[in-house]
This record gives structure tokens, C-alpha cells and sequence, in this order.
């Protein structure tokens, strides 16, 4: 068998397990009702195949090592403070699955695309991605409740995972792929806009506010970038001015806020949201360094949230940068965010202008969903996945250290979303 054969199917194995897949009947808001803390299980596959894709990868240690230049900085420093928290954690077993399972994503991104290049394992990521949706879509159909939340949120569409807050982003992320990544994936217009309605109305039974409203965002930042300036000076006075505008606009915004909020369905406490987060914040200020990576603080929190907010089934603090300093401090957190927010600028219009512009939608999505969920960060999931993949394509094709794949024959100026 071939080499770039085993990476392909070892690859779609990573997928299966590191966007942890359920087939249960459970979803965990329900499980919250039960205890705070634990697993319910259903995934379809388990933690022992973390140890199997981390052995897969012991062959190929070498490339493994010389592909590490690949990422880029703050990742490693986010990853090292994540690996120091074990000698600290007050749970060590759960960071060290942790670590393992955000070496592996870093790993296997890096070795799908040195040895298959960028174009083939974004046309792996989207295809088990439509797949999971148009599987997840006939069973929410059918009434099956294996994909559909029950208590709080009964009858929202969670797809194969454990909430509906996790299958949104996970949408929306193949959403994006779909509007931008049209001409990597190679697929006609009438199969793009069949696709692309299809994750609208997941979007919509999954009634996910936050996925929704990163979505959009993401578009309006790739949308913007499509503008055909190629004069570098012209598209940072561009960008200037968008964030001048984003920031005037908050302003006025904050004037007429109840009205804004109260008027698509909300509050201004974001369900809760702000009493959770009020309740978590002074734990990141006792532990400096956090209290393990992947422990968010454990079930101290969750009692915390709980009693703070009156929120009986909370289960998370309800944002990824919060989640991470209770994990490994603010430093990192802040770093991680402040990196994202740099790489939504897309200021080379070259040839690699389309990675450049999915990397900026991946980013913003990435970003404004981790402001309200703990889906994100540099936690397992397909939007995490879509921000390395960006990261590592953009580090490589400086490098010319990937296959060719056809990508440099598209510029900024043939290109429509």
C-alpha cells in the first residue's frame, strides 16, 4: 500500500476521533441534570484510539520533526504551557489525554500535508464533513433521536456529537469551506450552492446563535478580503478603516444595546452567560498558571457557576478564553486570541490568496464562537483543524515543502466567492 494511501485513511481515522462522533441517545445538557462531571459515553471512537493514532505517527517522527518549523510560534508556546500544567494539574491523567489529543492535531495536519498536500486534505476535511452533515440531516429527518437534543433544547439538531453548540460550528465551518474553497475542492456551482443551502438549514434546526452570528462574520471578513485591491498599502488602509468602522459602530451600538439584543430573542445577560462568567473569572486569578490543561478548573468550578449564576445544569464557563485560563493562565489565552485576530487580515494577494482568505474566515469563526461556547480555543474541533491546516499550507508553500497541487495557478483577480 501506498504511503500517501495510509496517510489518507489514518487521516479520516484522526477525523473520526478527534471531532469525537457520538451514536448516543444522550446529549450532555441532559447528562448535566445527572453530574457535573464525567463522560456519558457514545462516542464512536473512544479514548484508546488516541494511543493508536499517537503510535501511527511514531514512524514518521523525522518528518514530523522537520515539519515543526511549520507552526508557528504561539502555537508552541500555547502548547508548552499546556505541557508544563501536568507537573501542577489537579487532575494529570485528563491533561495528559489533553496533550496527546492537540499533539495529534498538530501532527497529523502536518503530516497530511507534507506528504498529500493542502488542495487533497481540504477535499478530505470537507468531504467527512459533508458526509457527518447529509448523515446527520436524514436521521433529524426520521425523528432519530441520536441526533437530536433532548431536555432544555429537545428538538434542536445536534448531529453525531453531544450538543448543539458543537454541531453548529462544525456546520459552519463546512459552510465556509463550501462558499470559498470552491475552486480548491473542485466542485461545480449548482453541487457548491446544494451544499452550502444544506449547512444553512442545519444552521437554522440547530438554532445555534452563536455559530450563526460567527458564520456571518466570517463571511462579511472573507468577503471583504475578496475586494480586488492587490496594492498592499491600499488593502491595510482598507482594513484600518474596517476596523475604525467596527469600532465607531460598537460604540453606537452599545447605546441601543437592549433594544438590539431584546429584539432577536436575547438577553443582556447571553442566557446566563455573564453570571457564569462572573463566577469562574476570580478562580483564574488564584492560579496564575491554571489548573491543568483540559481540567477547566474542575468540578470546584462547576459548583462555582452553578451557585454564582443559579444556573443549575451548567456544565461549562461559556467561553473558550476564560475555559483556557483556567486551564493554563490568561498569557496564553490572551496570546492565542490576539494571534487569531492577526491572521484575519489578508493583505498578500498571491498565489496562495484562497488558503490565505479560508485561513481568515477559519480564524473569525474560531474566534466569535469561543466568545460565548468552550468550542474552540485549542480544544478539539473541526474549525481548530481548518485554523492549522490554513496556518501550515500558508508556512509551507513559502518552503516549497509540500506537493505541488495546482493552487498557484488562482489569483485574487479570476476569483469569485
Amino acid at each position: 500500500m501506498k504511503k500517501t494511501t495510509i496517510i489518507k485513511i489514518a487521516y479520516i481515522v484522526f477525523l473520526s476521533y478527534a471531532l469525537q462522533l457520538r451514536w448516543t441517545e444522550l446529549d450532555n445538557q441532559a447528562y448535566a441534570r445527572l453530574d457535573s462531571i464525567g463522560d456519558y459515553g457514545g462516542l464512536i471512537l473512544g479514548a484508546p484510539w488516541r494511543f493508536i493514532l499517537l503510535a501511527g505517527m511514531v514512524p514518521f517522527l523525522i518528518e514530523l520533526l522537520n515539519g515543526a518549523k511549520l507552526i508557528p510560534v504561539p502555537i508552541w508556546i500555547i502548547y508548552g504551557f499546556a505541557g508544563a500544567s501536568f507537573f501542577w494539574s489537579i487532575d494529570p491523567l485528563r491533561t495528559a489525554g489533553g496533550i496527546v489529543d492537540l499533539s495529534l492535531f498538530l501532527g497529523y495536519t502536518l503530516l497530511s500535508i507534507r506528504f498529500l498536500g493542502p488542495k487533497v486534505v481540504l477535499k478530505l476535511l470537507w468531504g467527512f464533513g459533508v458526509a457527518v452533515i447529509l448523515l446527520s440531516v436524514v436521521l433529524a429527518i426520521a425523528g432519530d433521536q441520536h441526533v437530536l437534543m433532548s431536555a432544555t433544547h429537545a428538538g434542536k439538531w445536534r448531529g453525531l456529537f453531544n450538543h448543539k453548540n458543537v454541531f453548529a460550528p462544525f456546520v459552519a465551518t463546512i459552510l465556509l469551506i463550501t462558499l470559498y474553497g470552491s475552486k480548491i475542492l473542485e466542485i461545480g456551482r449548482l453541487f457548491k450552492l446544494m451544499i452550502a443551502a444544506l449547512c444553512v438549514v442545519c444552521l437554522i434546526f440547530a438554532q445555534s446563535s452563536s455559530s450563526s452570528v460567527a458564520a456571518i462574520a466570517a463571511i462579511v471578513i472573507m468577503q471583504f478580503a475578496s475586494f480586488p485591491l492587490e496594492s498592499k498599502p491600499l488593502r491595510i488602509l482598507a482594513y484600518t478603516a474596517l476596523v475604525g468602522v467596527i469600532a465607531v459602530g460598537s460604540i453606537l451600538v452599545s447605546n441601543a444595546l437592549d433594544l438590539i439584543v431584546e429584539g432577536v430573542g436575547r438577553d443582556l445577560t447571553l442566557s446566563g452567560r455573564t453570571a457564569i462568567w462572573g463566577g469562574a473569572f476570580p478562580y483564574t486569578l488564584a492560579a496564575p498558571f491554571g489548573y491543568g490543561f483540559r481540567t477547566s478548573g474542575g468540578e470546584q468550578i462547576i459548583l462555582a457557576i452553578r451557585a454564582y449564576s443559579g444556573w443549575a445544569i451548567a456544565n461549562s464557563v461559556h467561553n473558550v478564553y476564560l475555559n483556557m485560563a483556567l486551564d493554563i493562565g490568561w498569557l496564553p489565552s490572551l496570546l492565542f486570541a490576539a494571534w487569531l485576530l492577526s491572521r484575519m487580515w489578508v493583505i498578500d494577494t498571491n498565489a496562495n490568496f484562497l488558503v490565505a482568505r479560508l485561513l481568515s474566515g477559519f480564524c473569525a469563526l474560531h474566534f466569535i464562537v469561543g466568545m460565548t461556547e468552550v468550542i474552540g480555543g485549542v480544544y478539539s474541533s473541526i474549525h481548530l483543524l481548518g485554523v492549522l491546516w490554513g496556518t501550515v499550507a500558508l508556512n509551507a508553500s513559502k518552503q516549497s515543502t509540500v506537493p505541488a497541487d495546482g493552487l498557484s495557478s488562482i489569483k485574487i483577480a479570476t476569483d469569485t466567492a
